[in-house]
């Protein structure tokens, strides 16, 4: 029998940017997919990323498990550095209920010996875990587990010999999905692990603490992996490949495209790859969007030669430039990874990097401030140089600066940050992106006024937080004429023409930023963004910039995220209800209407009594499964009570939040 039998696995998350939510618990299922046919139990009790007292959910688990006979002897977390202070509080519930506590992942990989000074920490996992894992959990702590740190019954600490990383990697079983809770985000969206590590030599990255060179698995394994999600999740619309980089091996990529093809396996596909890779390969770029691949993510960094060099990135800014002209010609939609707050960067060079990514076109952009990660050569480099500002682990999160920088502040370098993501995600990314008004301005709500304002309202100081936040808004100012741009639901136009909407966002020291959305009698729209404020407008509103932080930091990051990646649907309920009051109390408390147009109003009014009914009649439509492809089918494989009821359900929740639902999307 095993020497630890109930087991309790965790991932510890970050308090601020959310940056791994996509990696699904993965690493986490293949421990419990190596452990669990050898011990009584393994369970993951909560998910930090969506449970709204998740502290307090783990601690009731624990307890139950002890009072049901089966104790938790042994609990293992996983974090990263920025999430470190958290996995340290896990591990004090975890020892108050005398379980065995052992860590892993980047960060304890990296300092295994500064794991120690925890008191509640045992052992440390270093490395890639599976065997590790199950040596400990079969024999119990010994010089003899491989990839090992403990603290013996003496207290001495005791690192053993390192673990060879897992050379095939087809030899571990498939992750045990079955282990985590209930994320709303998985119905649709699930994560794939193809290979591990990678064989670049970026200075920043800390990929080879855990996963050293690159390996993959079998085309043949992979597609079995890919059918088996096929068969049990048929809603199942998108696969994320979560490796450093899917195309190191181009004949193995070529191999999987073809068993996908002759499987029949249809999903969407989000990956990330070396640009120099996708130069090379132009042909499987064609055949993986052939087969689905709908996103391509590429570390892109810096728009300045010079510094890509520094970074060791081994691309070129021209690379680049062709990589993205490769993905376009194939109607590959891009991610464009840029990282800011070199030590030698000035302010002038940093606001370049929206600009930047705005004229080569990427699709989206992920803005990260360069940050010395225990593992990487950065951070060994920086700390002997003495060139590190903060030790504060919970910084450690991109979002924060914690190097020297020769021409600007740390504080200055975070405002940048803020200033460069309200800069890129102008109305025009927003609404020349979408063939939907409607979904146009979901993604314009849920990503810029919600989803990243969120995170850094979060994590920044209260004392500085509205200054972050004029730098955001600012950013944006400019006059964004979308009447080039044709939408699948132009009515909305059309029943508004000749009204105008201003929202005023007025800042402590009682200057004003103005939102202006204008429907000419072409139905032509028009947004401005400025100083001051217009007059004469329909309905005129002003908002406290005060009053705006404390509404987005009223909404936890949990529900935050739910909204920013899941959106609006049933399964996403509470996150729904939580932000729709929340919304209400905003316009309720914090808004005020300083004017409004009484004579359009009445023409407003007999608008609305058209416009409403529609719109209801449109989402009630949008679920008889005569009208839907997808309802249909459902109904034709037998599902038929499962259809009905689905519908039924949706119809109730869709009339409900149905003040939302003629605004955004609502599946």
């Amino acid at each position: 029998m095993a020497y630890f039998k109930n087991i309790v696995l965790v991932k510890a998350e970050g308090n601020y940017f959310d940056a791994s939510f996509f990696e699904a618990n993965i690493p986490l299922c293949y421990l419990s997919a190596v452990i669990k046919d050898h011990v009584n139990s393994v369970t993951m009790p909560m998910d930090m990323r969506i449970d709204l007292r998740p502290f307090e959910k783990y601690e009731n688990h624990l307890v139950k498990m002890e009072k049901g006979g089966g104790k938790c002897d042994l609990v293992g977390i996983s974090t990263m550095t920025a999430s470190f202070p958290n996995a340290i509080i896990l591990a004090r519930i975890a020892k108050k209920h005398g379980a065995y506590v052992v860590v892993g992942g980047y960060h304890p990989s990296a300092l295994p010996e500064a794991m120690f000074n925890v008191p509640e920490i045992d052992a440390v996992v270093r490395g890639e875990g599976e065997m590790t894992l199950k040596e400990l959990v079969l024999n119990g702590p010994s010089t003899f587990v491989k990839g090992l740190s403990f603290r013996d019954e003496n207290g001495i600490i005791c690192h053993n010999q390192d673990r060879e990383r897992i050379m095939h990697l087809d030899s571990l079983p498939f992750p045990d999905r079955n282990l985590r809770p209930e994320n709303p985000i998985f119905n649709k969206h699930e994560v794939v692990v193809t290979s591990r590590g990678c064989n670049g030599t970026c200075t920043f990255c800390a990929n080879d603490a855990v996963h050293g060179r690159w390996r993959g698995r079998s085309p043949e394994n992979v597609v079995a992996e890919l059918k088996m999600l096929q068969k049990k999740h048929p809603d199942l619309s998108t696969v994320h490949i979560w490796d450093a980089n899917f195309m190191q091996d181009s004949e193995r990529v070529a191999k999987i495209i073809n068993l996908i093809k002759e499987n029949k396996i249809y999903f969407k596909y989000f990956c990330e790859m070396r640009v120099d890779h996708i130069t090379k390969h132009p042909d499987l770029i064609k055949r993986l969007a052939e087969i689905g691949m709908e996103w391509i993510a590429i570390g892109i960094e810096s728009p300045y030669q010079e510094r890509l060099k520094k970074l060791k990135k081994g691309i070129t800014t021209f690379a680049v430039e062709k990589a993205i002209e490769i993905l376009k010609e194939n109607k590959i939609k891009i991610v464009g990874y840029l990282m800011i707050g070199d030590p030698d960067e000035t302010m002038e060079q940093v606001k370049e990097y929206p600009v930047y990514a705005t004229r080569v076109g990427i699709d989206k952009i992920m803005l990260a401030i360069q940050t010395p990660h225990p593992g990487s050569l950065l951070f060994k480099e920086m700390a002997k140089e003495g060139a590190i500002t903060s030790y504060q682990w919970e910084k450690y999160d991109i979002g924060h600066s914690v190097a020297k920088l020769k021409n600007m502040t740390n504080h200055e370098c975070e405002v940048l940050m803020d200033w460069c993501w309200g800069k890129y995600y102008s109305p025009e990314w927003a609404f020349s992106r979408e063939r939907s008004l409607k979904e146009a301005f979901f993604r314009y709500l849920s990503f810029v006024w919600i989803g990243y304002p969120g995170f850094f309202i979060h994590a920044r100081s209260r004392e500085t937080v509205e200054e972050n936040l004029r730098a955001y808004i600012s950013a944006m100012q400019g006059y964004y004429d979308l009447s080039k741009y044709e939408y699948t639901d132009a009515d909305y136009l059309d029943d508004l023409r000749g009204y105008n909407f201003q929202l005023t966002f007025r800042f402590s020291n009682g200057d004003d930023i103005s939102l202006l959305a204008s429907i000419d009698k072409n139905s032509k729209l028009v947004i401005e963004i400025f100083n001051g404020k217009r007059k004469d407008v329909f309905l005129d509103f002003t908002l406290n910039s005060s009053d705006f932080i404390d509404i987005l930091k009223s909404l936890p990051l949990q529900i935050i995220s739910l909204v920013h990646w899941a959106g609006f649907n049933f399964n996403n309920l509470k996150a729904n209800i939580h932000v729709f009051k929340t919304f209400l109390s905003m316009v309720a408390k914090a808004v005020r209407l300083n004017t409004i147009n009484y004579k359009k109003l009445t023409k407003y009014l007999v608008v609305g009594t058209k416009f409403l009914p529609k719109k209801l009649y449109e989402l009630i439509r949008e679920e008889i499964p005569i009208f839907n492809n997808k309802k249909k089918s459902e109904v034709y494989e037998d599902n038929y009570m499962k259809a009905i009821t689905n519908s039924v359900r949706n119809v109730l929740y869709k009339v409900i939040l149905f003040p939302f639902t003629i605004l955004v999307p609502v599946d």
